[in-house]
């Protein structure tokens, strides 16, 4: 068994505290956290590449580095977009055909926090039971080896702008208010 919290594994993600005494998320647990879902999702969806992202709070870039280890050594190639939003990293998988995608962010939650949001094919959420079984992997260390790849992306937020810019086709002259 390792030492991970069971309940940081929630229904739609991974979540639990960052910082502060005893936290959920550190380096090694993060990178456990990798090789599970890297296990996992090699195993049932057959997993060859991952596109990982992180938002900008102070821990998510050491952390998503130790999560980014574990991914590679099930032999999952991974695709580094640096900071990004979920719905950018939900954006490049489907767009790009990849097979799966991670972004190290806890969302709306306090600056304490951190967590790890996981989609496959499609932007398809890989949630509930699912996570419970990445969980099982991670218990049992059931974990698949391999040498996956690094490649650092960072035009993400362009591709989806221009992507944007491409499909509006609007000849009226707009009014917008801001507030």
């Amino acid at each position: 068994m390792t030492n991970i919290n069971p309940l940081i594994f929630r229904a739609y993600d991974i979540r639990g505290i960052a910082e502060g005494n005893n936290p959920d998320l550190t380096e090694e647990t993060t990178n456990l956290i990798g090789k599970g879902i890297g296990s996992y999702m090699k195993k049932v969806y057959n997993t060859k590449n991952m596109v990982v992202g992180r938002d900008n709070r102070l821990h998510s870039e050491k952390l998503q580095k130790a999560f980014i280890e574990g991914i590679k050594s099930t032999g999952i190639d991974v695709i580094d977009v640096g900071l990004s939003t979920s719905p950018l990293i939900y954006y490049a998988v489907a767009k790009n055909n990849y097979d799966s995608g991670v972004n190290i962010t806890a969302s709306h939650n306090p600056k304490e926090y951190n967590g790890i949001k996981v989609v496959g094919k499609n932007a398809h959420s890989i949630c509930g039971d699912e996570l419970q079984e990445v969980l099982k992997i991670i218990n049992n260390k059931e974990f698949t080896q391999g040498n996956g790849s690094y490649t650092k992306k960072q035009d993400n937020f362009e591709t989806y702008k221009n992507d944007i810019k491409e499909r509006i086709n609007n000849n009226k002259k707009l009014k917008i208010v801001i507030d």
